[in-house]
């Protein structure tokens, strides 16, 4: 403890210098090392959760190396160990994204359901400190019974701006000036127009149906593609208009003199309009009928943005009805049936 408390300290006096300096303190300490000069012996990754993960899912890793002569070394962040991890070098060859994240790895799956099962994601785990040479192919297992995703709704409006503040008195027999309004919040964008195909599949390693299924905006041209297991798993084509932005809060009063009155308290701006919802076409093989249910498809509109705070008024109230209209809704989806073959 009194080693922890030492290390804040010095790290606190030298926050200036490069975080390299930092790291120097706690080696120095025994709290951090790596493995330089040590003669590993194996290596194994842990990722946590425990267990299969779904698509999107960001995981935390742990890495624990057995070196010869000493006690295995534990990676530090979640692991609470002392291993640095600038002492691995931790790479995908499949649909993962390895990122830093303070003292943590973390691994951050794709959505894509394409690259997951035509590359299924391993992590390649290396030493800089013992010549970069493979120590460990960690494979992470997915799984598909999860509730996806395909998001294509509008972006959020902004909310406005702050009202000024009133005019301080300068004088004893001055009043203060009155705040001014808050601005009014941007409006929600219109959700996209989305084109989408679906099909079924039986895995070769499987004994039940799969739903592969492949979308496109108008606005996010890039094809996204989706695997849904058919025991557990759905998919949500999401082309909702983005929320009205919330009004911006109303400017303060200013102080009277003291002989003079304080001014009012600006009220708060009017929310946004919320964004129209978007249009969807989903084109599926007739084989999907049965597990049409597990394709959800969302095409309202935006909700308005609420009116925004008046200062020192009860419950934050912005002194009025100025909330945005909600977004009209898009128009009900186009379902058509037809032969769909494999997507991938």
């Amino acid at each position: 403890m009194q080693r922890a408390r030492w290390v804040m300290v010095g790290c606190t006096v030298v926050a200036w210098m490069a975080a390299a300096s930092c790291t120097s303190i706690k080696k120095g300490l025994g709290l951090r090392t790596d493995l330089k000069d040590k003669k590993i012996k194996s290596v194994s990754v842990q990722t946590l959760p425990k267990g299969a993960a779904c698509p999107g899912d960001k995981l935390q890793l742990v890495v624990k190396v057995a070196v010869e002569g000493g006690e295995p070394l534990v990676t530090e962040g979640v692991g609470d160990g002392k291993l640095l991890w600038t002492s691995l070098k931790v790479e995908s060859d499949g649909a993962v994204r390895v990122k830093q994240a303070d003292d943590n790895l973390v691994a951050v799956l794709s959505q894509d359901g394409k690259a997951l099962t035509t590359t299924p994601p391993v992590l390649n785990v290396t030493s800089p400190e013992n010549k970069n040479v493979l120590l460990e192919a960690a494979p992470i297992e997915v799984k598909f019974n999860c509730k996806l995703v395909a998001d294509y709704s509008g972006p959020d409006g902004r909310e406005g701006r702050g009202g000024q503040q009133g005019y301080n008195a300068q004088r004893d027999w001055e009043n203060g000036g009155d705040g001014s309004q808050g601005g009014t919040g941007d409006s929600g964008k219109r959700g996209d127009n989305v084109m989408a195909q679906a099909t079924v599949v039986v895995p070769t390693k499987e004994n039940r149906p799969f739903l592969q299924v492949c979308t496109q905006g108008k606005v996010e041209r890039n094809l996204r593609c989706y695997f849904v297991d058919t025991d557990g798993g759905s998919l949500v084509l999401d082309a909702r208009g983005g929320a009205g932005g919330k009004g911006g809060t109303g400017g303060s009063a200013g102080s009277g003199g003291r002989q003079g009155r304080s001014g009012n308290a600006g009220r708060g701006g009017a929310g946004g309009d919320g964004g129209e919802g978007g249009t969807v076409t989903l084109v599926m093989d007739p084989a999907v009928e049965p597990y049409r249910k597990l394709i959800k498809i969302k095409t309202g509109g935006g909700k308005g943005g609420k009116e925004g705070s008046m200062p020192g008024l009860a419950f934050g109230f912005g002194g009025g009805d100025l909330s945005g209209r909600d977004g009209y809704d898009g128009p009900d989806p186009e379902i058509r049936v037809e032969p769909v073959a494999p997507l991938w």
